[in-house]
């Protein structure tokens, strides 16, 4: 009679409640239910398209960023131009009148000349990361989006050559018809830099709308990416320690299956 000793399935049992258990682990470890392609490759597939939205929206996020803070810039020259430009006009005003000798309207021009190459100096030099801000036209694209096309333009403002078609640089206060005429040309270079400020306000207000936007967005997308590739701690843990258990009740039976296995050949053997 044949006799067959034969362990194969409690040892295989016991491989897959092993293999099992150091999944969970891993997973318990990384806080990942997918690790590997082998773990869901489609999942994996879809968790990385997400995780580079993500990653995209974070710097389009600082992109915008960045676009405010050019538009914070530019408006604050733009403001401390409207503080020297009131001034200006409030020295064309005092030396437009009649009642003041030569050298009271001198010393008003004096400062007056001072203000302009102050203004002349903000104009010329305002800039955000080396790049002039109030001096020539320029379009600075910003990247808002993940994808391509997402973008918003800001035009800044040629200052130096809308106050030059004004007849900025040509104004004096030497005589009070000459203060007449500069009271003038100030006031249209002010309604200019309203203009100005006015649309680069609306342009900062809307990347703030634009950064809102992507920020939601970037919750929901992880939100969603959490669901396909986060793990269940909870359940496992319960895999775990009901994979460990299994395989400690396979290492038990192995060891009494070998124990019958050498009886069998003792036996044999006498």
């Amino acid at each position: 009679m044949a006799i067959t000793l034969n362990n194969d399935v409690s040892s295989t049992a016991g491989n897959r409640a092993q293999q099992a258990s150091a999944t969970s682990a891993q997973r318990i470890g990384s806080g990942l239910r997918i690790n590997s392609a082998a773990d869901d490759a489609a999942g994996l597939t879809i968790s990385n398209r997400f995780s580079s939205q993500i990653l995209g929206t974070q710097q389009a996020v600082r992109n915008a960023n960045d676009g405010v803070s050019l538009i914070q810039t530019a408006d604050g020259s733009l403001g401390s131009i409207t503080d020297n430009m009131q001034r200006f006009r409030e020295l064309a005003i005092q030396a437009g009148n009649g009642t003041l000798n030569d050298r009271d309207r001198a010393a008003l021009n004096a400062e007056a000349v001072q203000l302009k190459e102050e203004i002349n100096r903000i104009i010329n030099s305002t800039s955000f990361n080396q790049v002039r801000l109030l001096n020539q036209d320029s379009s600075i694209d910003l990247q808002v989006g993940a994808n391509s096309g997402e973008t918003i333009a800001i035009d800044t403002p040629n200052l130096r050559q809308q106050f030059d078609d004004l007849g900025f640089n040509d104004i004096n206060l030497s005589s009070a018809s000459a203060a007449q005429s500069a009271i003038g040309v100030l006031d249209q270079s002010q309604d200019v830099i309203n203009a100005d400020a006015s649309r680069l306000g609306a342009i900062a207000n809307r990347l703030d709308n634009t950064i809102a936007q992507l920020q939601t967005s970037n919750v929901n997308a992880a939100a969603y990416r959490s669901q396909i590739q986060d793990a269940d701690i909870a359940r496992e843990v319960t895999e775990k320690t009901r994979n460990d258990i299994l395989l400690e009740a396979g290492i038990a039976l192995q060891q009494q299956a070998n124990l019958r296995s050498e009886l069998v050949l003792r036996l044999l053997s006498t």
